[in-house]
């Protein structure tokens, strides 16, 4: 799914970048998500926030 239409940049990119540890500012910089019209701030926090940006809700995996 496409967080920063701006920019085209995915939530699987972004999760990826969190798993590496990235910042906010890391991100803004390495894919330029949240750096033009703003509106995908908020959903970069929320993944950043997220007890674990990769869950995908399954128990097992």
């Amino acid at each position: 799914m496409y967080i920063c239409l701006c920019h085209g940049v995915t939530d699987s990119k972004i999760r990826s970048l969190l798993e590496a540890g990235a910042s906010i500012k890391d991100i803004q910089k390495n894919c330029h998500a949240g750096t033009d019209c703003g509106a995908c701030i908020n959903s970069i926090q929320k993944l950043k926030k997220s007890k674990n940006p990769l869950d995908n809700g399954c128990p097992e995996c």
